[in-house]
């Protein structure tokens, strides 16, 4: 087994582990008010999405698939967030589960769930900082996905190009309906992000950002 799949594993290993301790400590207090079924239903089922998006990501299998259940509720590409790195911008669009009164995002690696208005994060994404320099991933979905009612719905996922876009000095830009979700992220680094409008803009002295292109369909 090679050194990339043995980290591989290592890493998709950590993501495992930290989404069932996320589970298992912040899950009552997350639906303790919002004891739906289909909440919950939703929740499941993007995680089991994001785990699927995260094997192909690094490399564990070309193509993945999975089927959905629909339960009374839709399922769609949303045309954001644009996260922009040193002036070039990447729309990454997004995942989405929505129901009456709540919605589901997966954007970029994070699982968003807003009830009303209000937007609560679910499943943090896989950006780190260690106090010199920043790693985070721009994963940006390509294709075409809609559904909704009850019925099953099937998933192509598929990975077309990784490529490494910034290392340095950064200035990201994320433009979101959830910029507020992204400061409190980068807050949570540590780091000192400013919010114009509904973009949040952080700058860091080194960076490694890394493009991931996938399909979904």
């Amino acid at each position: 087994m090679t050194s990339e799949v043995v980290g591989s594993v290592i890493i998709l290993f950590v993501i495992t582990l930290t989404v069932g301790m996320l589970f298992v400590y912040a899950q009552p207090v997350l639906f303790k008010s919002k004891d739906s079924l289909l909440e919950k239903d939703a929740y499941f089922t993007m995680l089991d999405i994001n785990e699927k998006i995260n094997q192909v990501r690094f490399g564990m299998e070309p193509t993945a698939m999975i089927k959905l259940h629909l339960t009374d509720y839709s399922v769609t590409l949303r045309n954001e967030p644009v996260i922009t790195v040193n002036g070039t911008s990447y729309n990454v669009s997004s995942i989405v589960f929505f129901g009456d009164t709540w919605e589901m995002v997966m954007e970029n690696g994070a699982i968003i769930g807003k009830w009303n208005d209000n937007a609560l994060i679910l499943s943090s994404p896989p950006v780190y900082f260690n106090g010199k320099t920043l790693t985070m991933p721009v994963i940006s979905f390509n294709g075409s996905v809609s559904g909704g009612g009850r019925g099953y719905l099937t998933l192509t996922i598929s990975q077309e190009n990784v490529t490494v876009i910034k290392t340095g000095p950064s200035e990201i830009r994320i433009k979101s309906t959830y910029y507020e979700v992204w400061r409190e992220v980068f807050q949570d680094l540590g780091l000192s992000p400013s919010v114009s409008g509904d973009e949040v803009r952080v700058v860091v002295d080194n960076s490694y950002i890394v493009l991931y292109q996938v399909r979904i369909g």
